[in-house]
């Protein structure tokens, strides 16, 4: 084989290549930091209420002076109507969205206690129209009790939305409805690995069809 036509396989390669990799740090998404986090004081670890309106009987309790109850995560977590009074404690935050683009809901639920009856929250987001309306519960009771992670997904028809949860236990008797690690953010953007592997496929088979050509020009 000549010098001229190795030199000819090795730019070709050189070529496909460096094609490659323009549309890979084109298409590619750099790896993102977690997404932030809309809500003000989610997690309650101001130990107090900065970013939330409330109503009702709901407290955030410290890890450090409260032994009832371990929060899911840091120091503080938020309770519904405890020393047994009614059910009627409520927290709502609003915040900013963008007409038609899809949120997350995350947070972390639980009862604390062992009373009997069913701990249970109501969890709103209301836009131009309410766009979820759920409610979660737990019967099981535990001290402290168990966290519970959920997870819900909503499109936003507003540039201002409202997040609320309610306490519609049945009864409040020796258990308190908990609730932390709140959070809403806008999902991550999934990867373009349908277009990289065809890509990858592609510059595989030029290696392949130029050392054939190698081999038939001696």
């Amino acid at each position: 084989m000549s010098k001229n036509m190795l030199f000819r396989c090795n730019t070709s390669n050189l070529e496909v290549f460096g094609t490659i990799a323009v549309w890979l740090l084109v298409l590619c998404p750099r790896p993102a930091a977690s997404a932030e986090n809309l809500l003000v004081n989610g997690g309650f670890e101001t130990h107090n209420f900065i970013g939330w309106m409330r109503s009702g009987d709901v407290e955030i309790y410290d890890v450090n002076t409260n032994v009832c109850c371990v929060p899911y995560e840091g120091d503080y977590l938020l309770g519904f109507n405890g020393g047994n009074d009614p059910p009627i404690g409520m927290i709502r935050q609003e915040f900013a969205t963008i007409p038609g683009i899809g949120y997350n809901l995350d947070f972390a639920f639980a009862k604390g206690g062992t009373g009997t009856g069913t701990a249970a929250l109501q969890v709103l987001i209301e836009g131009a129209t309410v766009l979820m309306d759920e409610t979660v519960s737990d019967s099981s009771g535990a001290w402290p009790g168990p966290w519970d992670e959920y997870h819900f997904s909503f499109v936003a028809d507003s540039r201002r939305t409202t997040l609320s949860f309610t306490d519609v236990s049945e009864g409040t008797v020796s258990f308190d409805a908990l609730i932390d690690n709140i959070s809403v953010v806008v999902p991550e953007p999934a990867t373009v690995s349908w277009f990289v592997v065809p890509m990858v496929a592609a510059s595989i088979t030029m290696r392949r069809r130029s050392a054939s050509s190698f081999a038939r020009n001696p």
